[in-house]
């Protein structure tokens, strides 16, 4: 478990965005997947180890080369957040 992600954006075919969620050295380790909410409303999170509700995230939708960095801070807060509350 990570307190930091590193986030890369997926090819995926169709109109909503999806990207995946990684940690440990060289973010090797894949921890779970975002997909862009309908009408560009933020990003729901799935966690790979943990069995439990996606996490939503509001921030700017799709992730591209101007926002990326709002869009990774939004959603390594509500990790971190959602990960302090299940210790």
């Amino acid at each position: 478990m990570s307190d930091s992600y590193a986030i890369r954006d997926e090819y995926v075919s169709g109109k909503r965005q999806e990207l995946t969620l990684w940690s440990g050295p060289f973010a090797s380790t894949y921890e779970g997947f975002a997909r862009e909410l309908p009408n560009h409303a933020g990003f729901m999170v799935r966690r790979y180890w943990h069995e439990d509700e996606p996490i939503r995230v509001a921030c700017p939708a799709p992730r591209d080369e101007h926002n990326y960095q709002t869009v990774d801070a939004a959603i390594n807060a509500a990790l971190s957040r959602e990960i302090g509350e299940t210790k």
